[in-house]
C-alpha cells in the first residue's frame, strides 16, 4: 500500500514562517513570535530582526546558517520565526 502524496495545495503553512522555506533560499528575519523560553533563547543565539540567513536543510530538523553559525531547529520551533525575502 502506498501513502498518498501530499500536494502543494494542501500545505496550509504560512509562507512567511521560517519552517516553510526550502534549502538554498536566503532571507531576512522579521520577527521572533512570542515570549516563551524558546523564543528568548533563539534571540540569544542571534535569531533577531534584520539578520540575514540561509536555509541549508529543510524539514525537521531545519538547518539555518546565520553568519558563520549553523542552527538546527525543529519545525515547530522554526514556526515561531517570521521571515521575508531580502529587499
Amino acid at each position: 500500500m502506498q501513502w498518498p502524496k501530499r500536494s502543494a495545495n494542501t500545505n496550509q503553512e504560512d509562507p512567511g514562517l521560517l519552517s516553510s522555506w526550502l534549502p538554498g533560499i536566503e532571507g531576512i528575519i522579521e520577527e521572533v513570535i512570542g515570549s516563551s523560553r524558546l523564543t528568548c533563547r533563539l534571540r540569544e543565539l542571534g535569531v533577531v530582526p534584520g539578520v540575514h540567513f540561509r536555509i541549508l536543510r529543510g524539514g525537521s530538523p531545519l538547518v539555518v546558517q546565520i553568519g558563520e553559525d549553523r542552527l538546527c531547529l525543529r519545525r515547530q520551533d522554526a514556526s515561531t520565526v517570521r521571515v521575508s525575502l531580502p529587499h
